[in-house]
């Protein structure tokens, strides 16, 4: 029943950061799409935080399961079927299967599977697993270890707040390229603090806390928002939802894989090698974005579509498109495209 209902779940939650930073970005404007695709993650971080706090045992303690009503949303219901497009509409011809077997969509087909499993490959949810550990190792009581896991929960919620304005002022790859590089640092950092030879020393252990705070506020530069909305600025219209949902199964492909072995790697690797192990990732994941993935701010979609055509071939980076330096540059583009 637990193993149904999590599938049940996956689907909606699927869905859900598939369909929605989809759905924002192309109801923005061409100078917005960027602090509007991350409010998506910010839901979720928010979610994250929610749930860390409401998970502390003196918060919550579950008695028993209460029936509940039945809300009414037949309304809800009837404006979903309302809003049903019809097969002639522009994405219509457009499938899963197509988009995995035409050549031109490869290359960002990878870059928004890669950059969507390589947020939970970053380690993020196994660092939240394992910080009350390090934070009781560090010499903190339970109580003490659960309040700076919270911290961390927060650090998480400031960081996606904070995305908004930083996606908006600054380029998607520079972004993407300083979260990835600074947050394999922090895990590498994390990893050696967690080495037993070395975690002897009793001030190593306060670097794990450092480690731990490092690495989430470096996630939310960019591993966190960008993979979430950045397939709506790589494809068209056409293919873009079929490609958001593949994008979205790598996400929680990964999630599942993460959750399945991580306690199982934690027992018999340890800690240390498996933070090494989510440093890899990211440095693997560092290089394939800086070889292949093209500014995306300010530009039309149709514009990185053609960039990308060409598979490995592409030279995204040869691309002479410009791109704007401020928001109100970005809005003169605007205005030419819909001239």
């Amino acid at each position: 029943m637990l193993v149904f209902g999590r599938l049940l779940a996956g689907l909606s939650a699927g869905l859900t950061t598939s369909v929605v930073p989809m759905y924002l970005t192309e109801l923005a404007p061409l100078h917005l799409k960027g602090a509007t695709g991350v409010l998506c993650p910010l839901g979720v971080t928010i979610g994250v935080l929610v749930g860390q706090t409401l998970s502390m045992h003196d918060i919550l303690v579950l008695q028993k399961l209460r029936n509940v009503k039945k809300e009414m949303l037949q309304d809800e219901i009837e404006e979903l079927k309302i809003e049903e497009e019809d097969n002639q509409s522009a994405g219509a011809s457009w499938n899963i299967g197509k988009v995995m077997t035409d050549r031109t969509l490869l290359l960002p087909l990878l870059l928004v599977c890669f950059l969507q499993a390589g947020q939970q490959l970053s380690g993020i949810n196994a660092v939240f697993y394992y910080s009350s550990t390090i934070f009781h190792k560090a010499g903190l009581s339970v109580a003490a270890s659960e309040l700076a896991t919270m911290g961390a929960g927060i650090c998480n919620f400031f960081m996606a707040v904070l995305s908004i304005p930083i996606t908006s002022n600054f380029n998607r790859r520079s972004c993407a390229l300083l979260s990835m590089g600074t947050s394999a640092f922090f895990l590498i950092i994390l990893a050696i603090a967690n080495i037993p030879s070395v975690n002897a020393y009793s001030w190593v252990r306060y670097i794990s806390i450092v480690g731990v705070l490092g690495f989430v506020i470096c996630y939310g530069l960019g591993v966190g928002p960008i993979p979430y909305f950045i397939g709506s600025e790589l494809f068209e219209v056409g293919p873009r939802p079929s490609a958001m949902a593949l994008g979205s199964m790598s996400n929680w492909g990964a999630n599942f894989i993460i959750g399945l072995t991580f306690p199982t790697m934690q027992s018999c690797i340890g800690p240390a090698a498996s933070f090494f192990i989510f440093a890899a990732f990211l440095v693997a994941l560092f290089i394939f974005v800086k070889m292949y993935l093209p500014e995306t701010r300010g530009k039309d979609s149709s514009e990185i579509a053609e960039i990308c055509r060409n598979g490995f071939a592409s030279k995204p980076l040869e691309s002479r498109i410009r791109v704007p330096r401020n928001d109100n540059e970005a809005k003169t583009i605007e205005d030419k495209l819909q001239a």
